[in-house]
């Protein structure tokens, strides 16, 4: 089985839910010498990704509007927030 269909078969629910308690464990253990003024710092990033040149990806991530019309690939912002 290739890795894509791997990927396919983790319900991402799963994911989402094991993400968000590990992070709800890890800040509950954060030593108060790591506090900024006591409080938690929160923060931003967002990077894109080259996806691949199929109608789906280019009806869900359409292009650039500087960008000709059929130049290039669709691209994702993911973003995480930290």
């Amino acid at each position: 089985m290739t890795r894509v269909k791997q990927r396919e078969r983790l319900p991402l629910g799963l994911v989402r839910t094991l993400v968000k308690e590990t992070g709800r464990r890890l800040d509950a253990n954060v030593p108060k010498s790591w506090l900024w003024k006591n409080r938690h710092v929160k923060w931003v990033d967002g990077t894109t990704v080259s996806l691949a040149d199929t109608e789906d990806n280019r009806a869900h991530y359409p292009q650039h509007g500087h960008q000709a019309e059929g130049v290039g690939f669709p691209l994702a912002r993911p973003v995480a927030r930290c």
